[in-house]
C-alpha cells in the first residue's frame, strides 16, 4: 500500500470525513453547466474534462428554449419570442452593455489548421488530467474509484458527441438555407436581366443582392432588458436563430443520451464507494473544471466584448464550423445629440460596465462612483438603427415606442434626423 493512501485513510477514519457524492454531482453547478454548454461554443481548454451536473446533458435540458427574449426583424417585419436555445444562452453568456453592442454573424469555413490545433490542445489536457485519476485509482487498488474515473470519461464523451451533433445540425441547416437563398437569387437575377433585355419598365426595381450581402436589421431584447443589435444574412434569421437545429443522426444522439444516463448513475454509486483520496481528487477536478468552463477560460467568447474594444481586429467566436460571430459597438459620439434643447451629455461614474442601469432614465442604479459612463437609452438605439418610415410603423405596432408621448416622439425624430446627417457628412468625406 502506498504511504499517502494509508495516511489519508487513517485521517478519514479518525475524523469521520466522507463526501456526499449524490449531492455533489446532482445539485452543484447544474444550471451553470446547462447555460454554458448550451451556448455550443467550443475551444475551451477544459472541454475534455468532466463537469458537474452531467444529467443536464443526458436529459437534453441544455437545448431547451429560454423565456424572456424577443427578436425583432425589421427587414422581414417579423417579431418572435421563440429563440433557439443555443442562441439565447450565447447572448446571455456575453457581457453586453445596455444598448450599445452589435453582434455580426457570418457564414464562413473554419480554418482546418485552427480546428486541429484547438482539438490537439484540448485532447492533451483531457488525457493528462483524466489519465492521472485513472492511474491514481489503479496504483492504489481502488477499483470503485477506477469505475468512477471511467464513468467520468464517458460523461466527457457524451458531452462532446451531443454538442457536436448540435453544431453539425447548425451547419447542415445553414447549407440548406443558403442553397435555397442562392437559388432564389438566381431566379430574381434572371428575371432582372430578362426585364432589362426586353426593355420592360420596372420603376423602383433594383439589382438583386446576393444572399450573403442581404443583411437583416435585427434587435434582440434580452430577459434582463438589454438590447443587442444583430447583423446577419437574412436567410439565417428564421432558420438558425429562432429554431433549434435538427440533429443529423437522431439514433446516435439518443444512444449517447442513454450512455449519459448510465454513466451518470454509475458515477453516483461508484464515487460514494471509492476511497477518500479518489473522492477528494474527483471533487477537486469536477469543481475546478466546472469553474473554468463556466467562466469560458480559453473559449472563443472569453471576454469577447472587452477584447473587441481593446484590439483593432475583432476576435471571432465560432459556434460551429460554418457560423462565426464578432462583436462591436456603436461609436461613443453617437450619444451626442446637438439638436436637442437639453443637448448636454449626461455622464456618471460607476464601478464597472456591469452595473444595473435604468433604461428609461439612462441613469445608474448604484451610488458607487468610480468610472465615467455615458447616458444611454433605447431611444438612442432606435435612432442609430436609421429606421425607414415602414420600420417606424413596425416600431409602433410592436410597442417599441410610446404612442401618446409627444415629447418623446419629438426628441426621437430629432435624433433620427441628426443621425442621418452624420451619415450624409461621412459619405461626402
Amino acid at each position: 500500500m502506498y504511504p499517502w493512501h494509508s495516511i489519508l485513510t487513517s485521517w478519514a477514519n479518525s475524523t469521520g470525513l466522507h463526501v456526499d457524492a449524490l449531492g455533489l454531482v446532482t445539485i452543484l453547478g447544474s444550471e451553470e453547466v446547462n447555460n454554458s454548454v448550451g451556448r455550443l461554443v467550443s475551444g475551451s481548454w477544459v472541454e475534455y474534462l468532466p463537469l458537474l451536473g452531467a444529467f443536464m446533458l443526458a436529459s437534453d435540458r441544455f437545448t431547451e428554449k429560454r423565456p424572456g427574449f424577443t427578436l425583432y426583424n425589421f427587414s422581414a417585419g417579423m417579431q418572435t419570442t421563440e429563440l433557439a436555445g443555443w442562441f439565447s444562452r450565447w447572448l446571455k453568456a456575453q457581457d453586453f452593455s445596455q444598448v450599445r453592442d452589435i453582434v455580426t454573424w457570418k457564414v464562413e469555413q473554419c480554418p482546418r489548421r485552427r480546428k486541429w490545433a484547438m482539438l490537439a490542445a484540448r485532447f492533451a489536457a483531457g488525457v493528462m488530467v483524466n489519465g492521472m485519476l485513472i492511474a491514481l485509482t489503479v496504483l492504489s487498488g481502488d477499483w470503485w474509484g477506477f469505475a468512477n474515473a471511467l464513468a467520468m470519461v464517458f460523461s466527457v464523451l457524451v458531452r462532446v458527441i451531443l454538442v457536436s451533433q448540435r453544431q453539425k445540425g447548425i451547419d447542415e441547416t445553414i447549407t440548406k438555407a443558403r442553397e435555397e437563398a442562392v437559388e432564389d437569387y438566381r431566379k430574381r437575377m434572371g428575371a432582372y436581366h430578362e426585364g432589362r433585355r426586353l426593355g420592360k419598365p420596372r420603376p423602383g426595381h433594383e439589382v438583386p443582392l446576393h444572399p450573403d450581402e442581404r443583411i437583416a436589421k435585427v434587435i434582440v431584447v434580452m430577459d434582463d432588458s438589454k438590447v443587442v443589435t444583430i447583423k446577419a444574412p437574412d436567410y439565417l434569421i428564421g432558420k438558425i436563430f429562432t429554431k433549434n437545429p435538427r440533429i443529423p443522426n437522431p439514433w446516435l444522439y439518443r444512444f449517447f443520451q442513454a450512455v449519459g444516463w448510465l454513466g451518470f448513475g454509475s458515477h453516483i454509486i461508484t464515487l460514494g464507494m471509492a476511497g477518500l483520496h479518489t473522492q477528494i481528487y474527483t471533487a477537486a477536478l469536477l469543481i475546478i473544471a466546472t469553474i473554468l468552463y463556466v467562466y469560458k477560460i480559453g473559449a472563443d467568447d472569453w471576454r469577447l466584448r472587452k477584447r473587441s474594444r481593446d484590439t483593432s481586429t475583432a476576435p471571432h467566436c465560432w459556434v460551429s464550423n460554418r457560423l462565426v460571430a464578432s462583436c462591436s459597438q456603436y461609436d461613443d459620439n453617437y450619444a451626442d445629440w446637438s439638436t436637442l434643447a437639453d443637448a448636454l451629455v449626461m455622464t456618471w461614474k460607476t464601478p464597472d460596465d456591469s452595473i444595473d442601469i435604468d433604461e428609461e432614465k439612462g441613469l445608474p442604479a448604484s451610488e458607487k462612483l468610480k468610472k465615467t459612463v455615458r447616458s444611454e437609452r433605447r431611444q438612442d438605439l432606435y435612432a442609430w438603427l436609421r429606421p425607414s418610415s415602414l420600420e417606424l410603423k413596425l416600431m409602433e405596432d410592436w410597442y417599441l415606442v410610446p404612442h401618446r408621448n409627444s415629447e418623446w416622439m419629438k426628441d426621437f425624430e430629432a435624433k433620427i434626423r441628426e443621425h442621418e446627417r452624420r451619415f450624409a457628412v461621412a459619405g461626402d468625406e
